[in-house]
Protein backbone atom coordinates (compact mmCIF):
# COMPACT_ATOMS: atom_id res chain seq x y z
CA UNK A 1 0.00 0.00 0.00
CA UNK A 2 1.44 3.25 -1.06
CA UNK A 3 1.34 5.95 1.58
CA UNK A 4 1.04 9.64 0.87
CA UNK A 5 1.96 12.12 3.60
CA UNK A 6 -0.18 15.25 3.66
CA UNK A 7 1.07 17.84 6.13
CA UNK A 8 -1.68 19.93 7.61
CA UNK A 9 0.08 22.85 9.25
CA UNK A 10 -2.50 24.59 11.30
CA UNK A 11 -1.44 26.60 14.30
CA UNK A 12 -4.28 25.17 16.32
CA UNK A 13 -5.52 27.45 18.99
CA UNK A 14 -2.27 29.36 18.69
CA UNK A 15 -3.37 32.14 16.38
CA UNK A 16 -2.46 34.68 19.00
CA UNK A 17 1.17 35.09 18.02
CA UNK A 18 0.59 38.78 17.83
CA UNK A 19 -2.04 38.67 20.50
CA UNK A 20 -2.18 42.04 22.20
CA UNK A 21 -5.12 40.60 24.18
CA UNK A 22 -7.58 43.31 23.43
CA UNK A 23 -11.27 42.90 22.72
CA UNK A 24 -14.22 43.60 20.34
CA UNK A 25 -15.57 42.25 17.05
CA UNK A 26 -18.39 40.08 15.76
CA UNK A 27 -19.15 36.39 16.04
CA UNK A 28 -18.07 34.17 13.15
CA UNK A 29 -20.72 31.92 11.63
CA UNK A 30 -20.22 28.16 11.53
CA UNK A 31 -19.23 26.88 8.06
CA UNK A 32 -20.38 23.50 6.87
CA UNK A 33 -18.27 20.55 7.97
CA UNK A 34 -18.24 19.06 4.46
CA UNK A 35 -16.74 22.17 2.85
CA UNK A 36 -13.16 20.96 3.31
CA UNK A 37 -11.82 22.59 0.12
CA UNK A 38 -13.25 25.94 1.15
CA UNK A 39 -11.77 25.51 4.62
CA UNK A 40 -8.29 24.81 3.23
CA UNK A 41 -8.51 27.75 0.84
CA UNK A 42 -9.56 30.09 3.66
CA UNK A 43 -6.78 28.78 5.92
CA UNK A 44 -4.11 29.33 3.26
CA UNK A 45 -5.29 32.85 2.51
CA UNK A 46 -5.79 34.14 6.03
CA UNK A 47 -3.61 31.95 8.25
CA UNK A 48 -6.65 31.45 10.49
CA UNK A 49 -7.53 28.16 12.22
CA UNK A 50 -9.76 25.59 10.51
CA UNK A 51 -13.31 26.88 10.66
CA UNK A 52 -15.05 23.54 10.98
CA UNK A 53 -17.69 22.14 13.26
CA UNK A 54 -16.95 19.08 15.30
CA UNK A 55 -20.53 18.13 16.15
CA UNK A 56 -21.21 16.34 12.85
CA UNK A 57 -17.77 15.10 11.96
CA UNK A 58 -18.77 11.46 12.25
CA UNK A 59 -21.87 9.41 11.67
CA UNK A 60 -25.15 10.35 13.27
CA UNK A 61 -23.70 13.18 15.38
CA UNK A 62 -25.63 11.89 18.37
CA UNK A 63 -24.19 13.06 21.62
CA UNK A 64 -23.13 10.62 24.29
CA UNK A 65 -24.99 10.55 27.54
CA UNK A 66 -21.83 9.85 29.56
CA UNK A 67 -21.11 13.35 30.70
CA UNK A 68 -23.75 15.94 30.96
CA UNK A 69 -23.57 19.15 32.98
CA UNK A 70 -25.94 17.81 35.61
CA UNK A 71 -23.01 16.60 37.71
CA UNK A 72 -23.16 19.37 40.28
CA UNK A 73 -26.55 20.62 41.23
CA UNK A 74 -27.15 23.63 43.40
CA UNK A 75 -29.80 21.88 45.48
CA UNK A 76 -27.25 20.37 47.83
CA UNK A 77 -27.19 23.31 50.23
CA UNK A 78 -30.64 24.13 51.55
CA UNK A 79 -31.36 26.99 53.91
CA UNK A 80 -33.72 24.99 56.15
CA UNK A 81 -30.95 23.87 58.48
CA UNK A 82 -31.34 26.72 60.97
CA UNK A 83 -34.98 27.07 61.92
CA UNK A 84 -36.22 29.40 64.71
CA UNK A 85 -38.66 26.80 66.06
CA UNK A 86 -36.01 25.21 68.31
CA UNK A 87 -36.86 27.43 71.34
CA UNK A 88 -40.55 27.08 72.10
CA UNK A 89 -42.31 29.02 74.91
CA UNK A 90 -44.01 25.93 76.38
CA UNK A 91 -40.96 24.97 78.45
CA UNK A 92 -41.80 27.33 81.40
CA UNK A 93 -45.37 26.74 82.52
CA UNK A 94 -47.05 28.77 85.33
CA UNK A 95 -48.42 25.68 87.11
CA UNK A 96 -45.17 25.05 89.05
CA UNK A 97 -45.96 27.56 91.84
CA UNK A 98 -49.51 27.11 93.00
CA UNK A 99 -51.08 29.14 95.91
CA UNK A 100 -52.57 26.05 97.57
CA UNK A 101 -49.25 25.05 99.22
CA UNK A 102 -49.62 27.64 102.05
CA UNK A 103 -53.02 27.06 103.64
CA UNK A 104 -54.32 29.21 106.56
CA UNK A 105 -55.49 26.19 108.57
CA UNK A 106 -52.04 25.47 110.09
CA UNK A 107 -52.46 27.99 112.97
CA UNK A 108 -55.75 27.24 114.67
CA UNK A 109 -56.98 29.30 117.68
CA UNK A 110 -58.03 26.16 119.65
CA UNK A 111 -54.50 25.42 120.96
CA UNK A 112 -54.71 27.96 123.80
CA UNK A 113 -57.80 27.07 125.79
CA UNK A 114 -58.95 29.40 128.64
CA UNK A 115 -59.69 26.51 131.03
CA UNK A 116 -56.04 25.83 132.02
CA UNK A 117 -55.58 29.15 133.83
CA UNK A 118 -58.01 30.93 136.03
CA UNK A 119 -59.62 33.93 134.64
CA UNK A 120 -58.46 36.16 137.45
CA UNK A 121 -54.70 35.71 136.97
CA UNK A 122 -54.49 36.22 133.31
CA UNK A 123 -56.95 38.11 131.43
CA UNK A 124 -58.22 36.53 128.37
CA UNK A 125 -57.49 39.73 126.48
CA UNK A 126 -53.72 39.01 126.47
CA UNK A 127 -54.00 36.03 124.14
CA UNK A 128 -56.52 37.03 121.68
CA UNK A 129 -57.14 34.78 118.79
CA UNK A 130 -56.80 37.78 116.57
CA UNK A 131 -52.99 37.73 116.90
CA UNK A 132 -52.62 34.87 114.42
CA UNK A 133 -54.84 35.94 111.71
CA UNK A 134 -54.98 33.84 108.62
CA UNK A 135 -54.54 36.97 106.58
CA UNK A 136 -50.77 37.05 107.26
CA UNK A 137 -50.08 34.43 104.59
CA UNK A 138 -52.06 35.61 101.72
CA UNK A 139 -51.97 33.66 98.53
CA UNK A 140 -51.38 36.88 96.63
CA UNK A 141 -47.67 36.94 97.61
CA UNK A 142 -46.78 34.23 95.05
CA UNK A 143 -48.54 35.35 91.99
CA UNK A 144 -48.28 33.27 88.86
CA UNK A 145 -47.45 36.39 86.91
CA UNK A 146 -43.80 36.22 88.04
CA UNK A 147 -42.96 33.51 85.46
CA UNK A 148 -44.55 34.75 82.34
CA UNK A 149 -44.05 32.91 79.09
CA UNK A 150 -42.97 36.18 77.47
CA UNK A 151 -39.52 35.96 79.09
CA UNK A 152 -38.28 33.37 76.55
CA UNK A 153 -39.30 34.81 73.25
CA UNK A 154 -38.37 33.12 70.01
CA UNK A 155 -36.75 36.35 68.85
CA UNK A 156 -33.68 35.62 70.99
CA UNK A 157 -32.36 33.07 68.44
CA UNK A 158 -32.62 34.91 65.17
CA UNK A 159 -31.04 33.62 61.98
CA UNK A 160 -29.19 36.93 61.63
CA UNK A 161 -26.49 35.65 64.01
CA UNK A 162 -24.77 33.88 61.06
CA UNK A 163 -24.11 36.76 58.74
CA UNK A 164 -22.84 36.06 55.24
CA UNK A 165 -19.92 38.44 55.78
CA UNK A 166 -18.38 36.03 58.29
CA UNK A 167 -16.52 33.86 55.79
CA UNK A 168 -15.22 30.55 57.17
CA UNK A 169 -11.49 30.12 57.60
CA UNK A 170 -9.87 27.42 55.50
CA UNK A 171 -6.82 25.26 55.98
CA UNK A 172 -3.94 27.02 54.22
CA UNK A 173 -1.21 24.67 55.37
CA UNK A 174 0.92 23.25 52.59
CA UNK A 175 0.46 19.69 51.42
CA UNK A 176 -3.20 19.99 50.45
CA UNK A 177 -4.60 17.07 48.44
CA UNK A 178 -7.07 17.50 45.57
CA UNK A 179 -8.80 15.17 43.13
CA UNK A 180 -7.76 16.21 39.62
CA UNK A 181 -10.31 16.31 36.83
CA UNK A 182 -9.64 13.43 34.43
CA UNK A 183 -9.55 14.42 30.77
CA UNK A 184 -12.59 12.21 30.13
CA UNK A 185 -14.50 14.36 32.64
CA UNK A 186 -13.65 17.64 30.94
CA UNK A 187 -15.99 19.87 28.97
CA UNK A 188 -14.86 19.23 25.39
CA UNK A 189 -14.80 15.46 25.85
CA UNK A 190 -18.29 15.61 27.33
CA UNK A 191 -19.84 17.17 24.21
CA UNK A 192 -18.40 14.60 21.74
CA UNK A 193 -20.36 11.68 20.34
CA UNK A 194 -19.38 8.06 21.00
CA UNK A 195 -17.14 7.71 17.91
CA UNK A 196 -15.33 10.97 18.57
CA UNK A 197 -14.71 9.95 22.19
CA UNK A 198 -13.06 6.73 20.96
CA UNK A 199 -10.70 8.75 18.71
CA UNK A 200 -10.01 11.14 21.60
CA UNK A 201 -8.93 8.25 23.83
CA UNK A 202 -6.71 6.76 21.10
CA UNK A 203 -4.95 10.11 20.62
CA UNK A 204 -4.52 10.41 24.39
CA UNK A 205 -2.84 7.02 24.72
CA UNK A 206 -0.44 7.78 21.86
CA UNK A 207 0.50 11.29 23.00
CA UNK A 208 1.07 10.23 26.61
CA UNK A 209 3.71 7.78 25.30
CA UNK A 210 5.19 10.37 22.91
CA UNK A 211 4.30 8.18 19.94
CA UNK A 212 4.67 9.80 16.55
CA UNK A 213 1.39 8.64 15.02
CA UNK A 214 -1.93 6.97 15.75
CA UNK A 215 -4.29 5.12 13.41
CA UNK A 216 -7.93 6.18 13.82
CA UNK A 217 -9.34 3.48 11.47
CA UNK A 218 -11.25 6.02 9.40
CA UNK A 219 -10.86 8.48 6.57
CA UNK A 220 -9.54 11.67 8.12
CA UNK A 221 -9.34 14.55 5.66
CA UNK A 222 -12.34 13.84 3.45
CA UNK A 223 -14.68 13.94 6.43
CA UNK A 224 -12.60 16.40 8.46
CA UNK A 225 -12.25 13.75 11.18
CA UNK A 226 -8.71 14.96 11.87
CA UNK A 227 -10.42 17.88 13.62
CA UNK A 228 -10.71 15.72 16.75
CA UNK A 229 -6.99 16.44 17.32
CA UNK A 230 -7.74 20.10 18.06
CA UNK A 231 -10.51 19.17 20.47
CA UNK A 232 -8.08 16.92 22.31
CA UNK A 233 -5.27 19.50 22.38
CA UNK A 234 -7.57 22.23 23.73
CA UNK A 235 -8.92 19.89 26.41
CA UNK A 236 -5.40 19.00 27.66
CA UNK A 237 -3.39 22.23 28.11
CA UNK A 238 -0.92 20.47 30.41
CA UNK A 239 0.55 18.78 27.28
CA UNK A 240 2.51 21.91 26.41
CA UNK A 241 5.05 19.93 24.35
CA UNK A 242 2.42 18.81 21.80
CA UNK A 243 2.90 20.81 18.61
CA UNK A 244 0.14 22.50 16.64
CA UNK A 245 1.26 20.94 13.35
CA UNK A 246 -0.19 17.59 12.35
CA UNK A 247 0.02 15.36 9.32
CA UNK A 248 -2.26 12.74 7.80
CA UNK A 249 -0.97 9.42 6.54
CA UNK A 250 -3.39 7.94 4.05
CA UNK A 251 -4.32 4.28 4.09
CA UNK A 252 -7.23 2.22 2.81
CA UNK A 253 -9.93 3.75 4.98
CA UNK A 254 -7.50 3.62 7.91
CA UNK A 255 -5.73 6.96 7.97
CA UNK A 256 -3.29 7.90 10.70
CA UNK A 257 -2.48 11.19 12.41
CA UNK A 258 1.17 12.25 12.61
CA UNK A 259 2.06 14.36 15.66
CA UNK A 260 4.71 17.00 16.26
CA UNK A 261 6.50 17.50 19.58
CA UNK A 262 8.90 20.12 20.88
CA UNK A 263 11.05 20.78 23.94
CA UNK A 264 11.19 24.46 23.03
CA UNK A 265 14.49 24.05 21.20
CA UNK A 266 14.20 20.98 18.98
CA UNK A 267 11.16 19.65 17.13
CA UNK A 268 10.05 16.35 15.64
CA UNK A 269 7.11 15.16 13.60
CA UNK A 270 5.55 14.90 10.16
CA UNK A 271 8.42 12.60 9.15
CA UNK A 272 7.79 9.33 10.95
CA UNK A 273 10.82 8.23 12.96
CA UNK A 274 12.11 11.72 13.67
CA UNK A 275 11.73 11.40 17.45
CA UNK A 276 15.22 10.88 18.84
CA UNK A 277 16.03 9.44 22.28
CA UNK A 278 17.67 12.75 23.22
CA UNK A 279 14.59 14.79 22.31
CA UNK A 280 12.29 12.37 24.12
CA UNK A 281 14.39 12.61 27.29
CA UNK A 282 14.47 16.41 27.03
CA UNK A 283 10.67 16.56 26.76
CA UNK A 284 10.22 14.20 29.72
CA UNK A 285 12.60 16.27 31.86
CA UNK A 286 10.76 19.45 31.00
CA UNK A 287 7.42 17.79 31.76
CA UNK A 288 8.69 16.60 35.16
CA UNK A 289 9.70 20.14 36.11
CA UNK A 290 6.33 21.46 34.97
CA UNK A 291 4.36 18.80 36.89
CA UNK A 292 6.35 19.45 40.07
CA UNK A 293 5.62 23.17 39.97
CA UNK A 294 1.93 22.57 39.28
CA UNK A 295 1.76 20.24 42.28
CA UNK A 296 3.54 22.78 44.47
CA UNK A 297 1.02 25.49 43.60
CA UNK A 298 -1.95 23.18 44.04
CA UNK A 299 -0.68 21.97 47.44
CA UNK A 300 -1.10 25.52 48.81
CA UNK A 301 -4.79 25.75 47.86
CA UNK A 302 -7.10 24.68 50.73
CA UNK A 303 -8.93 21.49 49.85
CA UNK A 304 -11.83 22.39 52.17
CA UNK A 305 -12.62 25.63 50.34
CA UNK A 306 -15.46 25.93 47.80
CA UNK A 307 -14.56 25.94 44.13
CA UNK A 308 -14.98 29.70 43.76
CA UNK A 309 -12.34 30.30 46.45
CA UNK A 310 -9.98 27.82 44.79
CA UNK A 311 -10.58 29.53 41.46
CA UNK A 312 -9.76 32.97 42.89
CA UNK A 313 -6.56 31.70 44.53
CA UNK A 314 -5.41 30.28 41.18
CA UNK A 315 -6.42 33.48 39.41
CA UNK A 316 -4.52 35.67 41.88
CA UNK A 317 -1.46 33.41 41.85
CA UNK A 318 -1.12 33.86 38.10
CA UNK A 319 -1.62 37.62 38.38
CA UNK A 320 1.02 37.95 41.09
CA UNK A 321 3.64 35.66 39.56
CA UNK A 322 3.35 36.49 35.85
CA UNK A 323 3.80 39.34 33.40
CA UNK A 324 2.58 39.66 29.85
CA UNK A 325 5.27 39.04 27.23
CA UNK A 326 5.07 41.86 24.72
CA UNK A 327 6.59 41.35 21.28
CA UNK A 328 6.69 37.53 21.56
CA UNK A 329 7.62 35.77 18.29
CA UNK A 330 6.41 32.30 17.33
CA UNK A 331 9.37 29.98 16.97
CA UNK A 332 9.27 26.20 16.74
CA UNK A 333 6.41 23.73 16.99
CA UNK A 334 5.35 24.57 20.56
CA UNK A 335 6.92 27.81 21.83
CA UNK A 336 6.68 28.42 25.58
CA UNK A 337 4.98 31.86 25.43
CA UNK A 338 1.94 30.20 23.83
CA UNK A 339 1.62 27.31 26.30
CA UNK A 340 0.91 26.75 29.99
CA UNK A 341 4.65 26.22 30.50
CA UNK A 342 5.38 29.88 29.81
CA UNK A 343 3.31 31.30 32.70
CA UNK A 344 3.80 28.45 35.18
CA UNK A 345 7.58 28.03 34.77
CA UNK A 346 8.87 31.18 33.05
CA UNK A 347 6.20 33.46 34.60
CA UNK A 348 5.60 35.18 31.27
CA UNK A 349 3.62 34.56 28.11
CA UNK A 350 0.81 35.77 25.86
CA UNK A 351 -2.92 35.40 26.46
CA UNK A 352 -2.89 31.76 25.42
CA UNK A 353 -0.26 30.98 28.03
CA UNK A 354 -2.32 32.76 30.71
CA UNK A 355 -5.49 30.90 29.80
CA UNK A 356 -3.86 27.47 29.50
CA UNK A 357 -2.03 27.87 32.81
CA UNK A 358 -5.34 28.82 34.44
CA UNK A 359 -7.07 25.79 32.88
CA UNK A 360 -4.30 23.42 33.94
CA UNK A 361 -4.46 24.51 37.60
CA UNK A 362 -8.27 24.47 37.64
CA UNK A 363 -8.31 20.91 36.30
CA UNK A 364 -5.83 19.89 39.00
CA UNK A 365 -8.20 21.01 41.78
CA UNK A 366 -11.25 19.47 40.10
CA UNK A 367 -12.83 22.56 38.49
CA UNK A 368 -14.29 22.08 35.02
CA UNK A 369 -13.33 24.81 32.58
CA UNK A 370 -12.88 25.43 28.86
CA UNK A 371 -11.08 27.97 26.71
CA UNK A 372 -13.08 30.58 24.83
CA UNK A 373 -11.81 31.72 21.44
CA UNK A 374 -12.68 35.05 19.88
CA UNK A 375 -11.55 38.65 19.90
CA UNK A 376 -10.72 41.12 22.64
CA UNK A 377 -10.73 44.77 21.70
CA UNK A 378 -10.72 43.67 18.07
CA UNK A 379 -7.65 41.39 18.29
CA UNK A 380 -7.53 37.58 18.31
CA UNK A 381 -7.78 36.49 21.90
CA UNK A 382 -8.35 33.56 24.27
CA UNK A 383 -9.98 33.58 27.69
CA UNK A 384 -11.85 31.13 29.95
CA UNK A 385 -15.17 29.76 31.16
CA UNK A 386 -15.56 27.90 34.48
CA UNK A 387 -18.36 25.75 35.89
CA UNK A 388 -19.39 26.49 39.51
CA UNK A 389 -22.38 24.75 41.11
CA UNK A 390 -23.95 23.98 37.75
CA UNK A 391 -23.59 27.48 36.28
CA UNK A 392 -20.98 28.79 33.83
CA UNK A 393 -19.02 32.03 34.22
CA UNK A 394 -16.51 33.80 31.98
CA UNK A 395 -13.21 35.19 33.23
CA UNK A 396 -10.15 36.70 31.57
CA UNK A 397 -7.01 36.51 33.68
CA UNK A 398 -4.95 38.20 30.94
CA UNK A 399 -7.04 41.36 30.91
CA UNK A 400 -6.84 41.57 34.71
CA UNK A 401 -3.03 41.63 34.46
CA UNK A 402 -2.30 44.89 32.59
CA UNK A 403 1.08 45.24 30.93
CA UNK A 404 1.69 48.48 32.82
CA UNK A 405 0.41 47.18 36.17
CA UNK A 406 2.36 47.18 39.41
CA UNK A 407 4.21 44.00 40.49
CA UNK A 408 1.94 41.82 42.63
CA UNK A 409 -1.16 43.79 41.68
CA UNK A 410 -4.41 41.84 41.35
CA UNK A 411 -7.62 43.01 39.75
CA UNK A 412 -10.94 41.27 39.24
CA UNK A 413 -12.72 43.37 36.62
CA UNK A 414 -13.01 40.29 34.38
CA UNK A 415 -13.60 37.68 37.09
CA UNK A 416 -16.73 35.48 36.75
CA UNK A 417 -18.82 37.60 34.39
CA UNK A 418 -21.79 36.64 32.30
CA UNK A 419 -21.37 36.36 28.53
CA UNK A 420 -23.33 39.58 28.17
CA UNK A 421 -21.07 41.42 30.62
CA UNK A 422 -17.99 40.13 28.82
CA UNK A 423 -19.41 41.30 25.50
CA UNK A 424 -19.95 44.74 27.01
CA UNK A 425 -16.22 44.73 27.78
CA UNK A 426 -15.46 44.30 24.05
CA UNK A 427 -15.06 40.52 24.02
CA UNK A 428 -16.65 38.70 21.09
CA UNK A 429 -16.97 34.89 21.06
CA UNK A 430 -16.16 32.97 17.87
CA UNK A 431 -17.78 29.51 18.07
CA UNK A 432 -15.90 28.21 15.03
CA UNK A 433 -14.40 25.24 16.88
CA UNK A 434 -17.04 24.19 19.40
CA UNK A 435 -20.14 25.57 20.99
CA UNK A 436 -19.17 27.60 24.04
CA UNK A 437 -21.25 26.99 27.17
CA UNK A 438 -23.95 29.50 28.06
CA UNK A 439 -22.40 31.70 30.74
CA UNK A 440 -25.25 33.25 32.74
CA UNK A 441 -24.18 32.64 36.36
CA UNK A 442 -24.22 35.57 38.80
CA UNK A 443 -24.06 33.96 42.27
CA UNK A 444 -20.26 33.70 42.21
CA UNK A 445 -19.42 36.99 40.59
CA UNK A 446 -16.63 38.77 42.44
CA UNK A 447 -18.90 41.45 43.87
CA UNK A 448 -21.66 39.05 44.94
CA UNK A 449 -19.37 36.57 46.69
CA UNK A 450 -16.28 38.47 47.80
CA UNK A 451 -17.73 41.98 47.98
CA UNK A 452 -16.40 45.15 46.45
Amino acid sequence: MKKVIAAIIVCAFLLVSVCACQSGGNNTSLPGVSDFDGFVSMMEQSGFEPQVSFIEVSGDGSEDEESKPEESKPEESKPEESKPEESKPEESKPEESRPEESKPEESKPEESKPEESKPEESRPEESKPEESKPEESKPEESKPEESKPEESKPEESKPEESKPEEKPKYDYTTGQKHTPLKNTDRYLYSILNAQQKEWYRKIDAAVKNLEEKVCLDTELTGNNNYYIFYIYAADNPELFYLGAQIGVEYGTGKDSLLFTYSDGVSDCGLDYGSMTPELKQSILSKKARFDAEVQRIVSTIPADAPDVVKEKLIYDRILIDSSYQKGAVWEGAAPDPWSAYGVIINHTGVCESYAEAFHTLCHMVGIKCVEIMGTGNGESHKWSAVLLDGEWYMCDVTFDDPTNGKPGETRHDYFNLTAKQMQEKNHSVSDIYWKSPSCNGTKYSYENYFGK
